[in-house]
């Protein structure tokens, strides 16, 4: 079951990264797109240093040079995060990246940081450009872009170039409870891009005797595999405050209660003091719980996304 499910984690990144991109946008030989009525990045306090902006600068082009797209995305303004996401940002890198290799034939691993210069510099804000050894192409880098110093740093304040995909996920999927997703389905919860990727009716007989606590008399062990993935604006988060689950029957809700023990494997279930951080795929939580036979018929995945409530549904139905 896991090497299924980590089968399934790379096929759901890479399905929510097709689903986001739409990017045709030139690596090279690019002028800045026009301003946009998106908010500028906020928190601001005027404390930023010449020389830790110029780091800054280097390190986020380093990033896109490398493929560190995480690294990349936590160099961007909160505005920015917030705005588009990680999938977004991480299909646009790959498609800058493509264009300035196979359409401009730049190779990125020659290229360098020869300085940086800046101008407007305030302590708060400032425009920054790059000149770049080993191309004579003009990388986006190459113009002024803004930057400002928020949560204790410097962070890229140009995204305009970021497009969402057409006819990506709808935050509505998942959410009416009489029309589930089924097996497979990738739903937008928050911040989180959540797949169901295997159900058994019955976990207890897929373990070795003494590896899972039995279920109770009338009962049997359900399990839902579940992947996981974070596209929010924070660089590391805990999972248990942003997703619940539970498995659901028509007229019982079986959560933490009811969760399944194992007898050798700490972490074998869902921990919800898991962390994440952008773009991060996680092959577990793991839903298990104990569930009597006789309700065994119409089970459902809830997932809740905790800060607005809002609940998504999985059809549970053996393969």
């Amino acid at each position: 079951m896991e090497v299924y499910a980590s089968q399934l984690v790379r096929w759901a990144r890479l399905g929510s990264t097709l689903l986001l991109a739409g990017l045709v946008v030139a690596a090279c030989s690019q002028t800045p797109a026009a301003p946009t009525d998106r908010p500028a990045g906020s928190g601001a306090t005027g404390d930023g240093t010449r020389a830790a902006l110029e780091e800054a600068a280097r390190s986020s082009f380093l990033a896109f040079l490398s493929g560190d797209d995480e690294s990349y995305f936590n160099l961007l303004s909160r505005s920015c995060r917030e705005e588009h996401g990680f999938a977004a940002v991480e299909s646009y890198l790959v498609s800058r990246r493509f264009r300035a290799t196979q359409g401009g034939g730049v190779d990125l691993g020659a290229l360098s940081v020869a300085s940086v210069a800046t101008s407007d510099f305030s302590g708060g804000s400032a425009q920054v450009s790059l000149a770049i050894d080993g191309t004579a192409e003009q990388f986006r880098e190459s113009q002024p872009q803004a930057w400002v110093f928020e949560d204790d740093g410097w962070h890229q304040d140009e995204c305009a170039d970021v497009r969402e995909g057409q006819g990506g996920l709808s935050g509505d999927e998942g959410t009416d409870r009489s029309n589930p997703l089924e097996m497979g389905a990738l739903a937008d919860v928050g911040d989180w891009y959540v797949s169901l990727a295997y159900f058994t009716p019955d976990f207890e007989s897929t373990m070795s005797e003494g590896e899972v606590e039995p279920a109770p008399e009338g009962h049997v062990l359900v399990a839902a595999q579940v992947l996981v993935g974070y596209n929010g604006a924070e660089p590391s988060v805990v999972i248990g405050e942003h997703l619940a689950f539970a498995i659901v029957s028509p007229s019982v809700v079986y959560g933490d209660a009811v969760a399944c023990v194992s007898l050798e494997y700490d972490d074998l279930f869902n921990d919800r003091q898991m962390e994440a951080a952008p773009g991060q795929d996680l092959p577990r939580p793991l839903i298990c719980r104990a569930v009597p036979v006789t309700e065994l018929s119409d089970l459902l995945l809830r997932v809740t996304d905790v800060p607005s409530g809002t609940e998504y549904w999985f059809d549970l139905v053996a393969p």
